[in-house]
């Protein structure tokens, strides 16, 4: 009787340290004959908001206006070496100082933060090249590796001692064109080396993975490896049909396009051309597309699945059903999510009128049709739910 009492209090207390520190419940397969994906026996438990800076008040916006209770920042070197007239290293040390007070405000707060790399962060970034010469010469050069690396030891070195739930999204939307529509091919192997360096630092916080490519996840995660440790978490995004959520997109810079998508006033759910497939676009076709993911949850159900952006241009007509269809989707497979974003640009802004304009946005004066929905879907949240025990 001893023994087994010893033995339980073991799984016991395994169990209790896998649910502390934002740890998302195990998803669990049903019905492995069904044609169709059944949906994994889990809550949602994190819904939140992707952000562009870890301030107090962006922070506390998230929390007490919006109910989010997971924020997801991409380290803003960009901004940071544009508005603070800053060199490359200087950009990074002050990055590292804002994570440090952005991860005490999000304790006092109870939010979870997920920490991500974006590429520009993983090398010397070129601003006079291509996103695209930017990209080929990341994967080029082995010693971007060895950036990456030192960076997330130093990320984790902060993380690690603080009392906050903490996930690291080691690469956003790793792309190499020259691979589509795979993921990059070097990519399983540095996902693995930069686990493997986190870990060195920290194991207790939860580490996730994009496989790429880019955004087109459901199609890159066919022949993505399970990469080895204990506590990942595969995230995907979700932008389809581009030609609907990216209409009136003219800066390509930061995203999948390969030229603006010029016309306007396309409505859902509608007839599209896309990239995966021509014809009626709706809900169910969105399902579909999706499928890849759902069954690679089916054969890992102790990886959750992670949808860390989605959304749709804020002047998109009846931008509010397609952002209703995605996260009815999402909170039936049991994926965990943030909106793509608060605050990050006024083209995916909940806050901004849903009248087309690049130049001059104006705040609306009462919560946007698209707002409703998002909020609807946050009001979901258990109170405190992402704080660490």
């Amino acid at each position: 009787m001893k023994k087994i009492a010893i033995s339980l209090s073991v799984i016991l207390f395994t169990w209790a340290l896998g649910q502390s520190w934002g740890a998302p419940p195990v998803s669990v397969a049903k019905d492995e004959n069904s044609q169709q994906a059944t949906p994994p026996a889990r809550a949602v438990k994190y819904r939140g908001l992707t952000i562009r800076l870890l301030d107090e008040k962006t922070l506390r916006d998230a929390k007490e206006k919006w109910g989010a209770n997971i924020v997801r920042i991409q380290f803003p070197m960009d901004h940071l070496v544009k508005n603070y007239n800053l060199s490359w290293d200087e950009a990074w040390k002050k990055n590292l100082e804002d994570i440090d007070r952005g991860l005490d405000i999000a304790n006092q707060l109870g939010i979870t933060v997920v920490l991500t790399m974006p590429f520009m962060g993983a090398e010397q970034y070129d601003r006079n090249a291509s996103r695209w010469a930017n990209l080929e010469r990341l994967w080029d050069n082995d010693v971007n590796l060895d950036h990456m690396k030192m960076r997330w030891h130093q990320i984790a070195a902060v993380a690690a001692k603080k009392n906050v739930a903490v996930w690291y999204d080691l690469l956003n939307e790793p792309l190499d064109r020259r691979d589509w529509p795979r993921a990059p091919k070097k990519w399983p192997v540095w996902a693995q080396a930069l686990i493997d360096e986190i870990r060195a630092v920290d194991k207790k916080n939860w580490i996730v993975v994009e496989s790429g490519p880019g955004g087109e996840m459901w199609e890159g995660i066919k022949s993505f490896p399970r990469l080895k440790d204990d506590k990942l978490i595969y995230s995907i995004h979700l932008y389809a049909p581009m030609k609907y959520t990216h209409q009136g997109v003219h800066d390509t810079q930061y995203t999948d396009l390969t030229a603006p998508v010029m016309v306007v006033n396309k409505t859902w759910p509608g007839e599209y051309t896309d990239t995966w497939g021509n014809g009626y676009w709706d809900k169910a076709r969105l399902m579909r597309l999706l499928q890849p993911v759902i069954e690679f949850s089916k054969k890992n159900p102790d990886i959750p699945i992670y949808m860390g952006e989605f959304s749709v241009a804020r002047w998109a007509p009846k931008g509010a059903d397609y952002l209703k269809d995605c996260l009815e989707i999402f909170e039936e497979l049991g994926w965990d999510w943030t909106y793509h974003a608060l605050r990050e640009s006024p083209i995916w802004s909940l806050e901004h009128t849903e009248e087309y304009s690049l130049d001059k946005p104006q705040l609306a004066e009462k919560m946007t049709e698209r707002g409703i929905v998002v909020k609807s879907f946050l009001d979901k949240n258990v109170p405190n739910g992402g704080r660490t025990p």
